[in-house]
């Protein structure tokens, strides 16, 4: 019977979080994204403009671990770039990047269907295109193999989610930095990136479809009959004393 008892509990837990589990899509606001890039060693006179990462959208899973804990994965493109103009340029040039971050958050909530959130995690992002576009020779060359093709970024934040019976909706604010390097150590064309660390905040809408699994029903055939035969004798003549 002990037995029997956990693996019903076991069940009814897997269910619960099976049908707690959301799919479903986040975009960052542009107008609130705020990043910064710091330090860049210049080989020559150049007047460092911007560091746009502004693009950031993609998927995520949400599945819940126990009373108020959440894991929560996503995969988001991320479109980046650093703007700079060279002396005696009167274009800007860029190094464009495209990656694919894909963090792992732990989240701890409150109970109520409209309720707050904090999150802390990590993430690999990965890199999967980058380009440099020389405006003083206007050409544009392909990526440079001095960038690494993985960094770790660590995220800290928090935010709102406003929970239905079928849907889930979140408004959150992001701080994200790399821990690791983004580029090797050489230098590239006019900036060395190699002790360049990346700060950016930015607020995040999402919506998503919470998951459902209808137990099987068992059909009328398949369920046992009991008859007399089926009950054991000691109880048979405990009732037949009772009357």
């Amino acid at each position: 019977m002990k037995c029997f008892l956990i693996i019903i509990i076991f069940l009814s837990v897997t269910t619960f979080s099976f049908a707690q589990t959301a799919i479903g899509i986040k975009v960052t606001d542009p107008l609130s994204a705020v990043s910064l890039i710091t330090p860049l060693y210049t080989t020559v006179n150049v007047d460092l403009k911007t560091y746009n990462a502004f693009v950031s959208l993609g998927g995520f899973v949400r599945i819940p671990l126990k009373e108020r804990w959440v894991l929560q994965s996503e995969l988001l493109f991320k479109h980046e770039a650093v703007r700079f103009r060279i002396e005696n340029s009167s274009k800007d040039s860029y190094y464009r990047f495209e990656y694919l971050d894909v963090p792992f958050l732990v989240q701890y909530e409150g109970k109520k269907a409209f309720r707050g959130f904090g999150f802390v995690g990590f993430s690999p992002k990965i890199l999967f295109s980058s380009s440099f576009y020389d405006a003083s020779k206007n050409v544009t060359y392909g990526g440079s193999s001095q960038f690494n093709t993985v960094m770790l970024i660590g995220h800290i934040g928090g935010g709102v989610l406003f929970e239905r019976p079928k849907w889930i909706y979140t408004v959150d604010a992001r701080f994200s930095t790399n821990i690791t390097n983004l580029a090797s150590g050489s230098r590239t064309e006019y900036i060395n990136f190699d002790k360049a660390r990346t700060f950016v905040f930015g607020i995040s809408l999402g919506a998503g479809y919470k998951l459902s699994k209808k137990m099987r029903t068992i059909p009328q055939e398949e369920l046992p009959t009991i008859t007399n035969d089926s009950i054991p004798a000691e109880v048979n003549t405990s009732q037949e004393q009772d009357f």
